[in-house]
């Protein structure tokens, strides 16, 4: 009897564990993930951010969209492709990234920008909450956008997660962005703009499609040049622009 007891405890350990291990994301061979980075003028940042981002071993492939002949610096790997993209500038600026998620291969897609990479365990985190609801947008960089305007830091309530870092599922981008083609008067208020804006835009037709706030993840990120993008501007016109996107769009 003591030895069947222990037995039986060894086996509820090893399927508890089993468990654990597939559910924690990094152990399960099925979590593949395709990554979208815009870029612009800032090839230098791929030395530090592709090295890093190669070795996880969740990231199948690393998509990179060229926005300028000028700057177009290919990074050589495995799991690297390069797209020229820079004919799609005036037409789509930063809404581009939506419209090229055609090129990913995989249904979990993680957006980045150029200039910041996450962390392992901020990846890890996005993917545990991702597999609890894969139409659902997840990130570190909330913001709230109303009819009072755009807050930077909001401390409990809000409705955006950025784009720099944010992971959803390759048919939430798909359907969201056929909402904002339709939005003509937005799209091309974002158009104006060169793009700024473009992840309020996302966030206001995901809350309206799916009815649902996406979900903030706490985690370490490392940000790197972020001089010369591609909607780029000062502190004060950045924050004018986007109380205006705000007030406009949510009156």
């Amino acid at each position: 009897m003591y030895k069947f007891f222990i037995l039986l405890t060894l086996i509820i350990f090893l399927l508890y564990s089993f468990c654990e291990k597939k559910n924690e994301g990094y152990q399960n061979n099925d979590i593949k993930i395709s990554v979208l980075i815009l870029s612009y003028n800032r090839p230098h940042n791929f030395n530090k951010s592709i090295p890093e981002l190669v070795k996880f071993e969740e990231v199948e492939e690393i998509i990179i969209l060229h926005g300028n002949k000028k700057f177009k610096k290919e990074y050589k790997h495995d799991k690297v492709k390069n797209i020229d993209d820079w004919k799609n500038n005036d037409e789509f600026y930063t809404m581009k990234r939506f419209k090229n998620v055609k090129y990913c291969k995989n249904e979990m897609v993680f957006i980045m920008d150029d200039d910041v990479y996450p962390s392992k365990d901020l990846l890890k985190k996005m993917i545990k909450k991702y597999r609890n609801d894969t139409n659902n947008i997840y990130g570190p960089f909330k913001r709230l956008c109303n009819h009072k305007g755009y807050i930077w830091n909001p401390s409990n309530e809000y409705n955006n997660i950025l784009t720099p870092l944010m992971l959803t599922s390759k048919s939430v981008i798909i359907n969201v962005f056929k909402k904002m083609l339709l939005n003509k008067k937005f799209f091309q208020l974002v158009i104006n703009q060169k793009g700024n804006c473009e992840d309020l835009f996302f966030n206001y037709e995901f809350n309206t499609l799916y009815k649902k706030n996406p979900i903030y993840v706490e985690g370490k990120y490392i940000m790197l040049d972020d001089k010369n993008g591609f909607s780029t501007t000062n502190d004060k016109e950045h924050q004018r622009l986007r109380n205006n996107f705000c007030n406009n769009i949510y009156k």
